[in-house]
């Protein structure tokens, strides 16, 4: 355990959100039951498990890849190119083309329908992907892309 100074913690917290961003409420409760004290006891460790982010969806790459920015914490946004974790669809070139196109032009109907979340466990695939699960929430309740793309004959059966 280290000492730390009151004026760094926050930006010590900041960073540490980067990696580990369900850590917020617990690190913002350590802030308030410790702000009258000028040094605090932090004791940092990676934690475990996916974290959820709402999305904007910038572009869409192919059926099962999407650019996207999110927010990390108060004004720190990072843009990332998201590999769907779960499932592989058909190529944009090739002998596959025509099906790949279709399944692209399927995931742009589908992120239109609501408000886009991204759950991650962290891993990075090939070409420095970060690997997620995308949901998306609409009027009807939280709709699992996998299972629609599944249901429109958009991926990769193997």
């Amino acid at each position: 355990m280290k000492f730390i100074n009151k004026t760094i913690l926050p930006v010590i917290i900041a960073l540490s959100m980067i990696g580990c961003a369900n850590s917020n409420s617990r690190a913002l409760s350590a802030l308030n039951a410790e702000q009258q004290n000028k040094e605090y006891i932090i004791v940092m460790k990676h934690l475990d498990g996916p974290r959820y982010y709402e999305c904007e969806v910038l572009n869409v790459v192919d059926g099962d890849t999407i650019d996207v920015r999110f927010k990390i914490w108060a004004d720190i946004t990072l843009e990332k190119r998201v590999r769907f974790e779960d499932f592989d669809t058909w190529e944009m070139k090739g002998e596959q083309k025509e099906k790949g196109i279709k399944a692209k032009d399927h995931l742009i109907k589908l992120l239109k329908t609501g408000k886009v979340y991204l759950k991650t466990s962290g891993k990075t695939g090939s070409f420095g992907r970060t690997l997620g699960i995308i949901s998306i929430l609409s009027n009807d309740g939280m709709m699992d892309i996998k299972s629609e793309m599944i249901e429109n004959g958009h991926i990769k059966i193997k």
